[in-house]
């Protein structure tokens, strides 16, 4: 029997003795057979022995300290006449249960992080596609329509900004046939009055933005069709129409890089930029070209093509504006008009 309580492994650090009813050593791995344990009691302690002793029944339970260190003593008969306690260091007998607890902690800290971190990601996922949609409705408010937003997932959010974008495309689309309507004359499809104000405004801009630097080159051609009137009184509005059509086919396939604008009933302008400009008087050749082969291969009046044509290039030092630029236009159309008039008369 004294065998196996020696191999008995408590621990790391505790052990296994025997006592009998009187407390007489019977076997103990480190004090001497037959010695009362009682003499003994005040060496284990080291004179700083607190003890404290659960009895139940079958077993006694003793915790004390010895040397600092807590431990913890469990008793009971083996047989009839001998005792067995069994101790461990209390720091060795609650390792598990503290580890235990550890593991508990770290799991919940743990579990704490990955919530706080998916909670983070979905907020996120959340509020960037809405930071975007306000960003966009303020960009639309200033009337920028060019806007595109990332594809929506299947959320509610990517639901919200995939028919966000559908609202700004077909938003788009409405707004361009507007301005089309808005800045486009009905009868010959060029841009009207309107949209030659735009234009023109942009022009403005660019020559005060360079009042210190390089001013743009551009020209203005204004052209007006001769004898509408008599076209309209002779043969009716309808064929007037087609005269002013014919007319404006003559000045936009020969300015075919410019815009062209129908700024009055019978009145075009043109603003050559680019190649159209360093070509400015090549194309003023070329439409009376134009019209002379058009003329001659028609027989009908309100087939024919006349136009009295000015033409103005801006100058940095003599114009401020585009307007000036269109008043010298303006008066070199209509002394050719004197002119065209003159030899009708004559």
């Amino acid at each position: 029997m004294c065998e196996q309580i020696k191999n008995l492994k408590v621990y790391d650090n505790g052990y296994a003795f025997l006592v009998n009813e009187n407390t007489d050593i019977i076997y103990h791995p480190t004090l001497p057979t037959g010695s009362h344990l009682d003499d003994y009691v005040p060496v284990l302690a080291d004179d700083s022995a607190q003890s404290s002793a659960i009895q139940s029944d079958d077993i006694s339970l003793i915790e004390y300290t010895v040397g600092g260190r807590k431990m913890l003593a469990a008793s009971t008969y083996l047989l009839e006449g001998i005792e067995i306690t069994v101790t461990a260091p209390w720091s060795e007998i609650t390792a598990k249960s503290r580890g235990f607890a550890n593991t508990v902690i770290i799991t919940g800290l743990l579990i704490a992080l990955i919530f706080s971190f998916a909670s983070v990601v979905m907020l996120r996922r959340i509020i960037r596609p809405l930071k975007n949609l306000t960003a966009v409705a303020r960009q639309l408010t200033n009337g920028d329509y060019d806007v595109t937003l990332d594809a929506g997932g299947e959320d509610e959010v990517g639901i919200l900004t995939t028919s966000f974008q559908h609202l700004v495309d077909h938003l788009k689309v409405y707004i361009s046939d507007l301005n089309s309507k808005a800045y486009s004359d009905a009868l010959t499809k060029v841009k009207n009055k309107a949209g030659f104000e735009i234009f023109s405004r942009k022009l403005d801009d660019q020559i005060i933005a360079a009042e210190k630097g390089v001013f743009p080159s551009f020209a203005i051609i204004m052209l007006d069709c001769n004898d509408l009137k008599v076209i309209n009184d002779t043969y009716g509005h309808a064929k007037g129409d087609i005269y002013l059509q014919n007319a404006c086919t003559a000045i936009c396939r020969t300015f075919k890089h410019s815009p062209v604008f129908r700024v009055g009933g019978d009145e075009f302008t043109v603003i050559l930029q680019h190649e159209d400009y360093d070509r400015r008087n090549e194309l003023l050749d070329g439409i009376k070209e134009f019209e002379r082969a058009h003329n001659a291969a028609s027989t009908a009046p309100w087939d024919m093509v006349a136009l009295s044509v000015g033409m103005a290039v801006y100058d940095a030092e003599e114009d401020a504006n585009v307007a000036d630029v269109l008043k010298r236009a303006d008066i070199s159309m209509y002394e050719e008009k004197r002119q065209y008039k003159l030899s009708k008369n004559t």
